[in-house]
């Protein structure tokens, strides 16, 4: 797929809409950055992750480069209009504005109107990336204007020893909660063990525990209070026991 991306932009056939749909969301996420890095890069080869660019765009810093995802359950007519109003002169310091929209499949009737109307009268130097698990969700004219592109899915790595551990100690009885709990604590490596974690549950199709665990990822992503939210993870787990 980068190679595609990469002969796309030397070839200067740049669309102004693309949707990458299907594989790992992580994966079309990365996929997309690192498009707005092509774009962008002064360097030799693209992207060099080193220039001014790169170093904004992977730092989530760079003006050019718009991520919009829903609002609570859905991307709504507001975030379009926002869209409307940032995309209008195009780029303000890079060569090309780039706006991700994320799970673009959960964009509401109203939304999606306005924003074919952006689709229809492109700005210049904007690229839209339209991130979505199905193309079938998005509405068939928001479709036919973006040029399409099927990642394939990647298999799951491996769960961590530390992931094992903790998953072991879930399933143990008596359950553990003190152990359990000092062995999250550290919030700057949490989240990626309780993804892990959710991915052995879901694999194992142990929907009540991957539900709890898929809550308390959430409530990290939303920056709740870390210590009760693993307080929350080890209640609602002893309770599934």
């Amino acid at each position: 797929m980068e190679k595609i991306l990469s002969g796309i932009i030397e070839n200067q056939r740049i669309s102004n809409a693309y949707l990458f749909c299907g594989g790992n969301h992580s994966q079309k996420v990365e996929a997309a950055v690192n498009f707005a890095s092509k774009l962008n890069c002064k360097g030799n080869p693209s992207p060099c992750h080193e220039c001014l660019h790169c170093e904004k765009i992977k730092k989530g810093k760079h003006p050019d480069v718009i991520f919009i995802q829903k609002e609570n359950s859905s991307i709504k007519i507001n975030q379009i209009r926002f869209l409307k109003e940032i995309t209008k002169y195009g780029p303000s310091e890079g060569a090309w504005q780039v706006v991700i929209i994320d799970e673009a499949d959960t964009i509401t009737n109203e939304a999606a109107n306005s924003f074919l109307k952006i689709l229809e009268e492109p700005s210049c130097n904007v690229v839209f990336i339209l991130i979505s698990e199905r193309e079938g969700s998005l509405p068939k004219t928001i479709l036919s204007r973006c040029q399409k592109f099927i990642f394939e899915e990647l298999p799951p790595l491996p769960p961590s020893e530390m992931a094992c551990k903790i998953h072991k100690k879930i399933e143990e009885k008596p359950f553990n909660y003190i152990d359990i709990s000092q062995m999250l604590s550290d919030k700057k490596t949490a989240k990626e063990i309780l993804q892990e974690i959710y991915n052995i549950f879901a694999i194992a199709k142990n929907a009540q525990k991957a539900k709890v665990v898929l809550e308390t990822l959430k409530g990290i992503e939303k920056n709740a209070n870390h210590k009760l939210v693993i307080d929350f993870l080890c209640f609602n787990l002893w309770n599934k026991n």
